[in-house]
């Protein structure tokens, strides 16, 4: 159970649409009439398992709720090589440096990852990763929930909406941070309309010699999602966990292929190609996985 987030269970997939249907046009209703100052999107994400937490891949194989974005940035720089020898693909990736705030051109907490396209191109294929992977469409989100499924009785669908300031966020505190859904990665990203968010906070880093602030990729377990709108006319991330019966699952994987929503379209895995690419990447995730 996500014990920040708040649940609710639906009695079927109907239900679910309509409940999109009144969020996506309130959404655009308060961004035509300017009752929020800045556009926001709504994103979904599905779970095959009801009890599922919302959690990067990164804390759930890692079994790590706080890990170093610079530590990071370099396990995965030291991929490159690996990658680029196996298949041809050159990834930019820069080196890391972490200023203290006193200098210019210091990192903020809300800048995007370095070499963000090569995260997603990792995340795709199932690298251990800190960006919490969602899509702006929810029939998409509802085929992962219901293809994916098994021996569970209920799946879940999260419904997201994004804060539109980052302002209001103090750099003390974890926060989810939206980033941006334009950039040069795997097919997969654009073919499952996706989107991506990361949960960051600024700590004490203990393995410096010496005093030291720096950014880490942090557990969405104590994130306080769901705080009251903003009196300025902003809103703070809001997220909300729908619970639906896994019963329809045939019915509804139906209904998705007549729009086009099946496996192969959305993974693109059946070339031997993309194939051998899991396949490496698998190998440099099970690497990665043995130094915890």
């Amino acid at each position: 159970m996500d014990k920040n987030i708040k649940e609710i269970e639906l009695n079927s997939f109907e239900e679910f649409e309509q409940i999109v249907k009144e969020q996506i046009c309130q959404n655009k209703f308060e961004q035509v009439t300017n009752i929020i100052s800045k556009p926001t999107d709504v994103l979904f994400r599905g779970h095959a398992d009801s009890t599922w937490k919302l959690e990067s891949t990164l804390v759930r194989d890692s079994d790590i709720k706080v890990y170093s974005e610079e530590k990071y940035h370099n396990e995965i720089a030291s991929l490159v090589k690996k990658i680029y020898e196996y298949t041809g693909k050159e990834w930019c990736v820069p080196q890391y440096i972490n200023k203290p705030y006193i200098e210019d051109g210091h990192r903020n907490i809300f800048d995007h990852p370095l070499a963000y396209d090569f995260i997603v191109y990792l995340r795709h294929f199932g690298f251990p990763s800190p960006l919490l992977d969602w899509t702006e469409n929810p029939y998409i989100a509802a085929y992962f929930a219901y293809s994916d499924n098994v021996n569970a009785n209920k799946v879940a669908i999260y419904i997201y909406k994004q804060s539109n300031d980052n302002s209001m966020v103090s750099e003390d505190k974890s926060t989810v941070i939206h980033l941006g859904k334009h950039l040069n990665t795997h097919a997969r990203h654009s073919l499952q309309q996706a989107q991506y968010t990361v949960c960051k906070s600024t700590q004490v880093d203990k393995d410096c010699d010496e005093f030291k602030q720096n950014f880490f990729y942090d557990s969405y377990e104590d994130y306080n999602w769901n705080s009251n709108d903003l009196d300025d006319g902003n809103i703070r991330n809001q997220c909300i966990k729908y619970i639906l019966p896994a019963s329809q699952k045939d019915d509804i994987l139906k209904t998705l292929e007549s729009k086009y929503i099946t496996k192969l379209l959305l993974m693109q895995n059946e070339d031997f190609k993309t194939k051998s690419e899991e396949e490496l990447i698998k190998g440099l995730k099970d690497e990665f996985l043995k130094k915890f």
